[in-house]
């Protein structure tokens, strides 16, 4: 134990003194191709991370390495295991949001690297693949250097490796996905889904199911998918109605083969269900879908067709098959589902046209009052949007939009344990009518998306 202190302590000493350092777990029995990749780093000052067994060689290994010389080293097991990938040789920047492995570095997956996590400048990088085009509508990075992209146009999520500059994988809705769907939905079997198709499919202008949202947690990701499918009147037989439904399907990523592959299908409301009013069931357009500890977030809804009385989000857990709300509009709200647009870190969401971010776990509204929310109500176009957010420990970093100021982008940091706006400052120093996110890999950075293939990044601007 007084070992372990002891290191924790040292990485303390190095980071403050050093400022953000990248670390590099480091097995010099793996070596072969590792000079090269670290030589391509225009940044050398590293941490270098060491298994507990090679201490005993700490002098051998500075003589035989010279890039470790003038560098810190570290000693210890529990810290090699986090920092590394499945115990390979990796390269990670200093709070382990980003994880690489250091034999894909190359000279410009090196200068990619220091690109998102250099917060000391701003840049641009431009990719080979369009990751900025405008029919993109949802991005999410993952902690290995990745950015899944949902592309709407196109109907399927693709994996970017944003260090290397190329598709790792594309992932699609097959038809035997969507029969699965279909016949789950239906309370029958696969077959179904071909009546749907040649009934439906002449008439309209886009597939029989849509990827309207995605989410991933860890190495799981689900897509959010809407259905067409049509029924009879009751009353009159010759009556038919097109409608929707939702389904949400899992995918698991393979870090060896850095693909996905296909794992389950949900239907949270079937036909019967979707038909009748229930107390409670899954609103069948929602395009926003948030997936943690195996727990499924979206709109529900308790009235099909009566916009009164909704629910905001609810939870699905997909063990059991159950569905419960979590977050509940308020009287003010009440009748406005305009004001949902939901984002969402880890376990809180934040509304997107409030200042109330709300707790799923344990259904905690936490009240940040940086804006009037009352404005979008009052007002007939949106006063303020939420942008995008994160959580860590005790505070709050938010980026939100001031439509009163020609869309400018506002950064908010709020203690959660005082509620305190800290800071609440206008970035002024970037254009502010792009796609505009917080750099998962910096900790005071911001990245835009601009000009189809390029990625701008920035330093948070700070009282």
């Amino acid at each position: 134990m007084k070992y372990f202190y002891f290191f924790v302590l040292q990485l303390y000493f190095y980071s403050s003194v050093h400022g953000q350092l990248n670390y590099i777990t480091f097995s010099p029995n793996d070596c072969l191709s590792c000079i090269p990749a670290i030589e391509n780093m225009k940044n050398k000052e590293f941490i270098y991370v060491f298994k507990e067994e090679f201490k005993i060689d700490s002098t051998s290994l500075v003589n035989k390495f010279p890039f470790l010389r003038n560098s810190s080293h570290v000693f210890n097991d529990s810290i090699y295991n986090k920092r590394s990938i499945d115990g390979r040789m990796t390269i990670s920047n200093s709070d382990n949001s980003l994880k690489y492995s250091l034999v894909k570095i190359n000279k410009n997956s090196a200068a990619s690297f220091e690109f998102f996590t250099d917060i000391n400048k701003s840049d641009t990088i431009v990719y080979s693949y369009p990751i900025s085009k405008s029919s993109i509508i949802k991005r999410k990075f993952t902690n290995n250097g990745n950015l899944l992209i949902l592309d709407a146009l196109e109907n399927k999520v693709v994996l970017f490796d944003l260090i290397k500059n190329e598709i790792l994988d594309e992932v699609e809705l097959t038809e035997e996905i969507s029969k699965l769907a279909y016949g789950l939905f239906t309370l029958s079997d696969v077959s179904i889904y071909d009546h749907f198709k040649s009934a439906i499919s002449p008439k309209i202008y886009e597939p029989l199911s849509n990827i309207k949202d995605m989410s991933i947690d860890g190495d799981e990701l689900i897509v959010s998918t809407s259905n067409y499918f049509y029924y009879t009147s009751s009353e009159k037989k010759t009556d038919t109605f097109l409608n929707v439904f939702l389904s949400i399907h899992k995918f698991y990523f393979d870090n060896e083969s850095q693909k996905f592959t296909y794992k389950d299908t949900f239907v949270p409301t079937n036909i019967k269900e979707q038909l009748t009013s229930l107390s409670l069931e899954f609103y069948p357009v929602s395009s926003n879908v948030h997936f943690f500890n195996n727990l499924i977030f979206t709109s529900i809804t308790n009235k099909i067709q009566d916009e009164e009385n909704r629910f905001l989000y609810g939870v699905f857990d997909i063990t059991n098959m159950s569905l419960d709300w979590v977050v509940k509009l308020n009287d003010k709200f009440e009748n406005n589902y305009n004001f949902t647009n939901a984002i969402f870190y880890k376990n809180f969401c934040l509304i997107g046209k409030s200042s109330k971010m709300y707790n799923l776990s344990n259904k905690e509204i936490i009240d940040l009052d940086y804006f009037n929310e009352f404005d979008n109500l009052q007002s007939n176009k949106v006063s303020y949007l939420n942008q995008d957010f994160k959580v860590n420990k005790n505070e709050v970093n938010i980026l939100y939009r001031n439509y009163f100021e020609h869309n400018s982008i506002y950064f908010v940091n709020v203690d959660l344990d005082s509620k305190k706006v800290i800071n609440h400052v206008k970035q002024d120093h970037f254009k502010s009518d792009l796609a505009t996110y917080f750099n998962p890999y910096s900790n005071d950075g911001i990245i835009q998306f601009i000009d189809n293939y390029k990625v701008v990044v920035h330093r948070i601007k700070k009282d």
